[in-house]
């Protein structure tokens, strides 16, 4: 039955379909390539490739990576990237790699009308978060799709590898591969040989849980005293919202991470948020197995962002996730009213998608890439750098392919230690700092150092670029000319 129904779905008007997929496709590739040369990499992209180019063994990154919060995987791949050039451009072309990969086995391969497979792919975690930002969710993105599609085509060994390697990705990834290997081992008539499979996923997912798990106790640590009985239904509610809901608030000058709901009417938000999460449910109640995987996933999803100090949109994608995952595996549920149900759904998604990706084709996420670029040709090269605040310096030292000076940590630094509170000096700290360098002359980047009232007989401080605009606050960089009289 299962077998009819996706050749139904994929015989009709295929022709029209299949010219509809290839120039969804192409538009989809075309956005991010655009996305991932125009973005600017920040802090949170940069911290793994500094990580996997500062360490040369695969033992020495395992070892720096306890603090860092994830599964290894996504540092080992760009290990190997930094193993063949130093330029942090081919992380983004890979990530994009990932996420086209991803585009082309939905539009193509999904078992749904070709118009669910198209808003399913330009929305807002596939076309954005999950595909010009290098991190490890669009890897683990692509990873799900590759197991339902194996699965789709009687692939175990392959679904099961790829469900490892999700597993690998991050946090969202044991989770999802968690789940999928719990309600399938308890499903009745399953036989011995697929048991054991995913038994060995869960054992994997286990293993990428204690991995990820921090070696000290950190600031972002999940902890059960952040969890508030009172204000968890208002969490939950507002996490909701933006997920379904995830329009950015245009009115702010970094509208990343913001909802125009949420900052408008925050009531009215989590309200919808809830309703669109019983909505999906509704959708998929008969399901059975997948019905609770949907369920083991979104509590999972929402754990983290409530027992850990996250709040940026990418922490809530995985549910939507998880949804059309549930729907791959039971295409059935797309009919009747459920189909108009699920396609409005999606649909919330492509609006937040389009605006969201037209300001990041327009604004980079950090302007490091451009002062590093106008440093080396400019008359100041060879000149020492500092970089302040501490959480600016990876992507200064990546795209530069060195450490640089931090005077909030008074050292070189390539990539941020999590272990270290989050540096950022009062401005006349930063100014005695600066009075004893050794150097007589130096370029500061910085964000806003609040010099401006420091010039003075010991230290003479001169703007000599301005700050392009960013998504991100603390990565709007300016460069001043420190030069202390001798």
């Amino acid at each position: 039955m299962r077998t009819f129904i996706i050749i139904m779905v994929h015989d009709a008007h295929a022709p029209r379909d299949r010219t509809i997929a290839r120039t969804a496709w192409a538009l989809y590739t075309l956005v991010v390539a655009i996305g991932v040369a125009r973005g600017g990499m920040w802090l949170d992209e940069m911290q793994v490739w500094c990580l996997a180019r500062d360490h040369h063994s695969v033992h020495d990154l395992l070892h720096a990576l306890r603090n860092e919060g994830h599964p290894p995987l996504w540092p080992l791949l760009v290990h190997g990237l930094t193993l063949l050039t130093h330029r942090p451009l081919v992380m983004g072309v890979l990530h994009g790699l990932f996420a086209v990969v991803t585009a082309w086995i939905i539009l193509f391969r999904a078992p749904w009308p070709i118009l669910f497979r198209v808003l399913a792919v330009f929305g807002y975690f596939v076309l954005f978060e999950y595909a010009v930002i290098a991190r490890n969710y669009g890897p683990g993105m692509c990873f799900l799709f590759i197991a339902l599609l194996a699965h789709d085509t009687e692939r175990p060994w392959t679904t099961m590898l790829a469900l490892m390697a999700l597993a690998m990705t991050h946090y969202w990834g044991i989770v999802v591969a968690g789940a999928w290997a719990i309600t399938g081992t308890f499903q009745r008539g399953i036989d011995r040989a697929e048991r054991a499979r995913l038994i060995t996923v869960l054992a994997v997912a286990t293993c990428a849980f204690i991995l990820a798990w921090p070696g000290d106790h950190l600031p972002y640590t999940p902890d059960v005293h952040r969890l508030s009985i009172a204000t968890l239904p208002d969490e939950i509610g507002r996490m909701l919202g933006q997920l379904f809901l995830p329009f950015p608030d245009l009115a702010r000058p970094r509208p990343w991470n913001t909802t125009w709901l949420h900052n408008t009417y925050t009531h009215v938000n989590e309200v919808l948020g809830y309703f669109c999460l019983g909505l999906a449910i509704a959708c998929i109640r008969t399901e059975g197995r997948w019905l609770v995987f949907f369920l083991l996933v979104a509590l999972g999803t929402l754990a983290f962002p409530v027992l850990a100090p996250f709040q940026g949109l990418r922490y809530y994608g995985p549910i939507l996730l998880g949804l059309l995952a549930v729907l791959w595996m039971r295409p059935a549920s797309l009919h009747g009213i459920r189909r108009i149900v699920i396609l409005a759904l999606v649909a919330l998604q492509v609006p937040g998608a389009l605006a969201m990706t037209w300001i990041g084709l327009r604004t980079p996420r950090s302007t490091a890439e451009q002062v590093v670029d106008w440093y080396l040709g400019s008359r100041y090269k060879g000149l020492p750098i500092m970089v302040h605040p501490y959480q600016a310096a990876p992507a200064i030292s990546g795209y530069l392919d060195r450490s640089v000076f931090c005077p909030a940590t008074g050292s070189l630094v390539s990539y941020y230690d999590w272990t270290r509170p989050r540096y950022r000096l009062q401005p006349q700290d930063l100014a005695q700092v600066l009075r004893r360098s050794p150097y007589e002359r130096y370029l500061l980047v910085a964000d806003n150092a609040g010099l401006q009232g420091y010039n003075d007989d010991g230290l003479s401080i001169t703007q000599v670029r301005t700050a392009a605009h960013a998504l991100i606050s603390s990565e709007e960089l300016r460069v001043y000319l420190i030069t202390r009289p001798r």
